[in-house]
């Protein structure tokens, strides 16, 4: 990760978290989120501060250079209140709680709601309820937010001063955050119709011009997508004003509009977090390992739907980047890269002229210099201009002009490629949030293993190579292995971050689910290890029902020895799909497969499976927020169409040859 700046240690000096250790020399006495800093506030009767961020966070960088770095700052935050840091990759049910109350707080204030990293909340020691909620606070007044400074001096003197005020909105804005997160809605009959009103809402909001769903900024979206496909291949759901084609065109328009675009790394694979344009040009440059594994078994899924090699060749550069640069020596994948590198945004990925016709000079292909330009976009002249320093000269963020309007030059293309990867490499690199997370993980082997099952499906029908797919495929399981093996204790606990040899932190519901799910796909993918993988997703599924089964048929989101005033039941399905949906949807992969026999289990029917009777409770338990809100929870309508349709999954590869 980045070097902190020098300085005595904190107590951050003696945490796990590439985040946390990030702020062990700032000149704040930071305490990790637990039992002793809330005792801390309450010894002193002073608010919390929690300052909720990640790794590899643009934002937070900039937050951590421009306030915690400042001594002055620092000395003001410890006066006023007991400083505490997260790192929402490793706590996420203290960044659900306290990112709802964002939104809360802002829709209350602001009119609409709004939530971003770093998170900036203040907490009330005895109950923990919020009593003011923000983001980044820039040192000056700047962008109609008031300083850092400013928030420091007007919320401390507010504590001492006008406490019974503050106490009272404490509260008011704590219901409504339960209110949010309890889910404790009483059913409803879901009406035949949800799914195509969802569509017909979704397909609204479709640009049919750069593909993708709304403006900027713009981002991919896995969960439109997977409804899109899912209910574009399905016809019946398709009856209204947007038939199966029409959605199918809008996956195919925004799958290739993506790779085509700068959010795509045309040089190294992988995608980055969402474009800042709406054309997918220019992207906010980290990259996350549950985004790619997401994208990735898209592609794979896409590229048999579409009958299209390019669709999975994107699939294929996406897992060959993360087995490159996120994958540890033991095999689990890493969480993410950062978006900068030498306190810039975009270090290695974007160009100057200059500096890609040196790079194709240096790796002996001076000849390639005018075509290149053209197929990467280069010649269109710079279409990036870094904002925090305008010193910087413009540059290039490389597009993929060829392979998408013309017959592919894959070798061609692939020679160059493989030059400006090397020089990138040559020089600096954004740093690696190296935790290893087991829902992340979950996605990641997904991805390879569609992958893996769409190369042996695309080599059977069109007799090439699909060797690919073998890589691929131990790839996942290896991660699997390492995941169920290293990250999980006796008693059957998975625990929620490893790093540098050890892990700890109790996992959530989301980590049970996603790699149960995982694992289930592992059953398809390898028929000869198929028991073990069906026995360890009904292991961990066993697991989650112990630890998080509510009395109203659901899950909640975190364990129960949580701090919080509230234990969540989030069924928004967001940049990942809730922990809810995953559930169901392992519970259905379980039921499909036993039903066909697979596993120690005698073949029965679907309906009377105990794994699809759970799924349907849940879906039923979820009703309410499901009809209130069905382009929140996309994800989740995807997963109730197929238990509706409860059939199986596996014909739509072929079979491993």
């Amino acid at each position: 990760m980045q070097p902190p700046e020098q300085g005595p240690s904190n107590r951050l000096a003696r945490e796990r978290s590439p985040y946390l250790l990030l702020h062990a020399t700032n000149p704040v006495d930071w305490w990790p989120w637990g039992n002793a800093a809330v005792d801390e506030a309450r010894r002193r009767d002073v608010p919390l501060f929690v300052s909720i961020g990640y790794a590899t966070c643009h934002w937070c960088h900039v937050m951590a250079r421009e306030s915690f770095r400042d001594p002055e700052i620092g000395r003001a935050m410890d006066a006023h209140f007991v400083c505490v840091k997260v790192d929402r990759e490793e706590r996420p049910e203290v960044d659900e709680v306290c990112m709802t109350a964002c939104q809360v707080f802002t829709q209350l204030v602001e009119g609409r709601a709004s939530g971003g990293w770093p998170l900036s909340i203040w907490l009330e020691p005895a109950t923990l309820q919020p009593l003011f909620v923000g983001t980044y606070f820039p040192p000056q007044p700047a962008h109609g937010r008031p300083s850092f400074m400013q928030v420091i001096e007007s919320l401390g003197g507010a504590w001492r001063t006008r406490r019974k005020e503050v106490m009272e909105q404490a509260a008011r804005l704590g219901a409504l955050v339960t209110r949010q997160l309890s889910a404790d809605e009483a059913p409803v009959t879901i009406p035949d119709t949800l799914a195509r009103d969802a569509v017909e809402r979704l397909m609204s909001t479709h640009d049919r011009t750069n593909g993708g769903f709304g403006g900027a900024p713009k981002f991919p979206q896995p969960g439109f997508i997977e409804l899109l496909l899912e209910c574009g291949v399905d016809r019946s759901v398709g009856e209204g004003g947007h038939g199966g084609e029409a959605m199918l065109d809008a996956v195919e328009r925004t799958l290739v509009a993506m790779a085509a675009g700068g959010i795509f790394d045309q040089v190294g694979g992988g995608f980055h977090r969402y474009a800042v344009d709406e054309a997918w040009v220019v992207p906010h440059f980290e990259k996350m390992l549950y985004d790619n594994g997401q994208l990735a078994s898209v592609y794979a899924r896409a590229a048999i739907v579409f009958d299209d090699r390019r669709l999975l060749e994107v699939a294929q550069r996406t897992c060959d980047f993360v087995l490159r640069e996120m994958t540890s020596p033991e095999g689990g994948f890493y969480c993410a890269l950062d978006a900068e590198a030498n306190g810039h945004e975009g270090v290695g990925y974007v160009w100057t002229r200059e500096a890609f016709d040196r790079a194709l000079v240096d790796g002996g292909l001076a000849s390639e210099q005018e075509w290149a330009a053209q197929a990467f976009g280069v010649a269109e002249g710079p279409n990036f201009r870094d904002p925090h320093d305008p010193s910087l000269p413009p540059s290039s963020v490389l597009l993929d002009r060829m392979t998408w309007s013309h017959t592919p030059i894959t070798a061609r293309l692939e020679r160059i490629r493989s030059v400006l990867l090397a020089a990138r490499n040559a020089g600096p690199r954004p740093a690696t949030d190296d935790k290893v997370i087991p829902a992340w993980n979950g996605f990641m082997i997904e991805g390879l293993a569609e992958t893996a099952m769409a190369l042996w499906s695309w080599s059977g029908a069109h007799s090439s190579d699909g060797a690919g797919g073998a890589r691929f495929a131990s790839a996942a399981e290896r991660a699997a292995d390492f995941v169920l093996t290293t990250m999980r204790r006796e008693d059957g606990e998975l625990l929620r971050v490893w790093r540098n040899g050890s892990a700890d932190v109790s996992a959530s519901l989301e980590d049970y689910a996603s790699v149960a799910c995982a694992a289930l796909t592992l059953a398809r993918l390898h028929s000869t290890r198929a028991d073990h993988w069906i026995a360890a997703a009904r292991s961990l599924l066993a697991a989650a029902e112990q630890r998080f089964a509510n009395d109203r048929g659901g899950w909640f989101d975190a364990p129960s020895s949580t701090l919080l005033p509230i234990r969540a039941q989030s069924l928004d399905d967001g940049a990942l799909p809730s922990g809810t949906t995953l559930m169901i949807e392992a519970h259905r992969r379980l039921a499909v497969l036993e039903s066909q026999g697979a596993g120690t289990s005698a073949p029965r029917a679907l309906s009377e499976h105990p794994s699809m009777q759970r799924a349907t409770q849940a879906i039923h338990a979820a009703s309410a927020s499901l009809v209130a809100s069905p382009l929140a929870s996309t994800a989740m309508l995807t997963v109730m169409l197929r238990v509706r349709r409860a059939s199986g999954e596996g014909a739509r590869y072929a079979a491993r040859p």
